[in-house]
């Protein structure tokens, strides 16, 4: 028999922490985006 590349439940285990930190780090991005004063949307002016 071969032999397993790797346990199936620890790639997994690997791929939602790498996808924890993506979000962590997303999270934080618009935190600071919040925090800035003015508008957090730019408005096209009405004609």
């Amino acid at each position: 028999l071969k032999k397993r590349q790797g346990d199936p439940v620890q790639v997994e285990l690997n791929q939602a922490m790498r996808r924890i930190g993506e979000l962590t780090m997303e999270n934080e991005l618009l935190w600071e985006r919040v925090k800035k004063p003015g508008p957090l949307a730019k408005r096209r002016s009405s004609k």
